[in-house]
Parts: structure tokens; C-alpha cells; sequence
């Protein structure tokens, strides 16, 4: 009975090292490779997301510096029917003609026409929910984040401002210059309310304005 041996597939050591070499860097050469594409795929995330975040910022900070210019050409108008309105009072003038002067001056339209921006937060989410977020760099990620907080943050100030603001108040003045029963003090009280109503919204607006600013240029000295 003959059996042949199987002969060693390596005649030596040293050439059975220099093949679990290859394989080692065959491995190692995937690896990398992996890693590589890998990387470059998180990097494109986080750059697609930095872009619409960027373009939604942009776009919220844009609506708030029109509601912004908005609000204060509302105030301005609005105050100088104020002052009117008070030098009649101060000056004695009959209820009749000071009331006639009001609407001569305004044109017979008292309005409330105060804008509150809504902005936009979609891009954000969006970058938390597919994690794209988390690819930024960590500081990079903060001021996103506050930037972000800024836009939540105002919305309960301007919020709480319309809903001091007394809207039966309003009507009920509205309805009197209509029917011409209207009170110089009581048209007064109202307007004075809604000038703080404006007071209030601009400043706020103000304040996030420029804190956009501030945020945006950060992100701007961090960008790659």
C-alpha cells in the first residue's frame, strides 16, 4: 500500500512569514479602505447638514430682521397718533375733535398689526434624527445648538406680548370710533397698550438679532 505524504505548502519559515505578511496587510490595507470611505461618508453628512442648517438659519434670521423693521414702522406710525391724541387731551380740546383729529390722522385704520416670526427648525431635526449631528465637531455642534435655542427661546416672549395685549380692548375701541362714541382717554389707554405690546417684541427681536449675528460669525470662523 502506498500513501504519499502531502508536502508542506511552505519550504520555510521565512516564506510562510512573508505570506502571513500579505495577508495581514491585505487586511489591514481593507480596513483602512473601510474606514476611509467610511469616514468620508459621516463627513459628507455632516457637510450636508451643515448646509442646510446654515441656509435655514440664514432664512429665519432674514424673516426676523423684516418683521423687525416691520414692528418699528407700526410703532413709529402708531406712537405719533399717540402724541396727537395726547396734546388734545392735555390741551382741553372737546372729545369730538380730538377724536375727528385721530382718525384724520390715521386714516381712519387703527390697527394691531404686530409680527411675531415663527422660524424654522427643520434642518436641525433632521440633522439629530439621522445623526449627521454628531459628525460635526463638538464645538462646531454646540453653537449650532444655541443657535437654535436662540430661535425657541423667543417665541414665548413674543408670544406672552400678543397675549397681554387686551384684544377686547381693542375691539371694543375699534367699534366705538365706528359707531362715534369713542373716548379720547379710553382710545389712549388703548393705544398706549399696544405700543408696549411693539415695546416689547422689538426689543426682544433686537436682542436676537443680534446675538444671531454674533452666533453666525462663530460659525462662520469655524467653518472648514
Amino acid at each position: 500500500m502506498h500513501v504519499e505524504v502531502p508536502k508542506p505548502k511552505f519550504s520555510s519559515i521565512r516564506e510562510f512569514a512573508g505570506e502571513y505578511l500579505m495577508i495581514v496587510i491585505s487586511i489591514g490595507t481593507a480596513l483602512a479602505l473601510e474606514h476611509a470611505v467610511q469616514s468620508w461618508h459621516h463627513l459628507h453628512l455632516a457637510e450636508e447638514a451643515r448646509q442646510r442648517m446654515d441656509v435655514e438659519i440664514q432664512q429665519n434670521t432674514q424673516q426676523i430682521l423684516k418683521d423687525l423693521e416691520h414692528n418699528k414702522a407700526e410703532m413709529q406710525a402708531l406712537a405719533k397718533l399717540h402724541a396727537s391724541l395726547l396734546k388734545d387731551i392735555k390741551a382741553k380740546v372737546p372729545d369730538a375733535q380730538a377724536i375727528a383729529h385721530l382718525t384724520s390722522n390715521s386714516k381712519g385704520n387703527l390697527g394691531f398689526s404686530l409680527n411675531s416670526p415663527t422660524s424654522s427648525h427643520d434642518a436641525w431635526d433632521v440633522a439629530v434624527a439621522n445623526q449627521s449631528a454628531s459628525w460635526l465637531e463638538p464645538a462646531e455642534l454646540q453653537l449650532y445648538s444655541r443657535t437654535y435655542a436662540l430661535f425657541r427661546d423667543t417665541a414665548p416672549v413674543t408670544n406672552m406680548s400678543v397675549s397681554m395685549f387686551n384684544g377686547a380692548q381693542m375691539m371694543k375701541t375699534a367699534n366705538d370710533l365706528q359707531m362715534g362714541a369713542a373716548k379720547p382717554g379710553e382710545v389712549l389707554y388703548t393705544i398706549t397698550s399696544m405700543l408696549g405690546s411693539y415695546a416689547i417684541v422689538i426689543n426682544e427681536l433686537s436682542r436676537l438679532s443680534k446675538e444671531l449675528e454674533a452666533a453666525k460669525a462663530a460659525l462662520h470662523r469655524r467653518a472648514p
